[in-house]
């Protein structure tokens, strides 16, 4: 079973496909619909110069609910060098996801960038999908290389995107790169996710160039000092090579107890 589009236009905002759900409540969207939505935003808005997102900050204020949402987008800063954007998400009049974002132009500089290793291509990477439900159902068909969901420890995985974000419309690779910052946190769990929650209060990415590919890769690993806050930190890669490193700023709690 595939969808049609990520999300749909209509007279009363963008509406969800059902593959947008959040991992930790139906009633709400994940973190990678959210990016993918603010995202999208941010790329429409036109620039003077041909420039590139040097940083996207998500946050995500409160649920965002599974239902139709508007996106609004206004230039904070407007230059030929540089250009800071904003975007939000509301329901009912209410903010409940907004991002910032860094547009810096293009110029040919000197290089200086690490060198990239030991991992295997998309192509080689196992079939081992990221989710137990059908890869294609989620909207990102992911190949984990190392770690999980139910592993606790750092974990590598590649991700691209199926389907339309919109009908008609394919996520570019600015997206989906976003979208797969979210998974950070999932693929490198550090709670037994039996008892502990971790959901995710925010994204941010910053970028050393566009990515070029339709897959992306996240190596991810998370820290805690046991407050009820953790951190993960993730290298971000396309086919290329690296093009940047992403965060998130998770929520730790008792997983509620169902009475028996």
């Amino acid at each position: 079973m595939t969808y049609s589009a990520y999300f749909e236009s209509h007279a009363d905002g963008v509406r969800p496909d059902p593959i947008a759900r959040s991992p930790w409540n139906p009633d709400h969207q994940s973190g990678v619909a959210v990016a993918a939505m603010l995202t999208h935003a941010l790329e429409q808005v036109p620039s003077a110069e041909p420039m590139m997102f040097a940083r996207i900050a998500i946050d995500i204020l409160r649920p965002v609910p599974m239902m139709a949402v508007k996106v609004a987008t206004r230039i904070t800063r407007d230059g030929r060098r540089m250009q800071n954007l904003a975007a939000e998400i509301t329901h009912d009049g209410d903010v409940v996801a907004s991002a910032a974002a860094l547009r810096v132009r293009l110029a040919k500089t000197p290089q200086a960038m690490p060198q990239i290793s030991g991992y295997p291509t998309p192509e080689d990477a196992p079939r081992r999908p990221l989710a137990k439900r059908e890869p294609l159902r989620t909207g990102l068909e992911t190949r984990m290389v190392s770690g999980g969901i139910i592993e606790v420890g750092p974990g590598v995985v590649w991700a691209r995107m199926h389907g339309d974000l919109f009908a008609g419309e394919r996520a570019s690779a600015l997206v989906t790169a976003m979208m797969a910052c979210d998974l950070g946190s999932a693929i490198a769990a550090v709670v037994d996710t039996r008892e502990w929650s971790f959901a995710n209060l925010d994204i941010s990415a910053h970028f050393i160039r566009p990515p070029r590919s339709e897959w992306i890769l996240i190596d991810a690993h998370t820290i805690t000092h046991g407050d009820g806050v953790a951190l993960v930190d993730s290298l971000v890669c396309d086919e290329e090579g690296m093009i940047g490193r992403a965060h998130q700023t998770l929520f730790i709690a008792p997983v509620a107890k169902r009475a028996s």
